[in-house]
């Protein structure tokens, strides 16, 4: 990312490179009423925590086969793999964000692996039900933790 700031600079363009550091303005009024307005309009995410909620994790990371001990850890390695790509996105969150989302990380690779754990489950396809079945009509970690994300933006703004 800082390569391609440094090349569009260097043809011209006038370019502020976010890749390393803070900028040195405070963020544009519009972008601040946008956001609240998103916000608002419930038009708001935090992609890791969507990305990591076991709904739409074991819809997005399917059993290649019926071996249930690789299933377990394709699910552990997309949720740690999503938890780095957030790292590099560099998402600023408060303290208290971020302890919610590693809390919630481990909760749900935790309730992953316990649920392969149980002797009655013998397969990758029994590892998905099962999983599915342990949240269903409950809320998920990350459910919860968008619900304190947007508690927490709602207070900034």
């Amino acid at each position: 990312m800082a390569a391609k700031a440094r090349e569009l600079k260097a043809a011209g363009k006038d370019i502020i490179s976010l890749s390393l550091g803070e900028p040195d303005f405070n963020t544009p009024e519009f972008i601040k009423d946008a956001a609240v307005e998103a916000i608002n309009q419930d038009y708001n995410s935090y992609l890791l925590l969507e990305r990591i909620d076991p709904n739409s994790l074991l819809i997005r990371v399917k059993p290649t086969g019926n071996d249930l001990n690789k299933y377990e850890q394709d699910l552990v390695s997309s949720i740690e793999d999503e938890f780095v790509h957030n790292l590099s996105q560099q998402i600023y969150v408060s303290v208290e964000m971020w302890n919610v989302t590693r809390t919630t990380k481990n909760t749900t690779i935790q309730i992953i692996r316990q649920t392969a754990m149980n002797e009655k489950i013998e397969s990758a396809d029994k590892l998905r039900e099962a999983v599915l079945n342990h949240f269903m009509g409950e809320i998920t970690p990350s459910q919860k933790a968008l619900a304190y994300l947007k508690k927490e933006i709602h207070q900034l703004f």
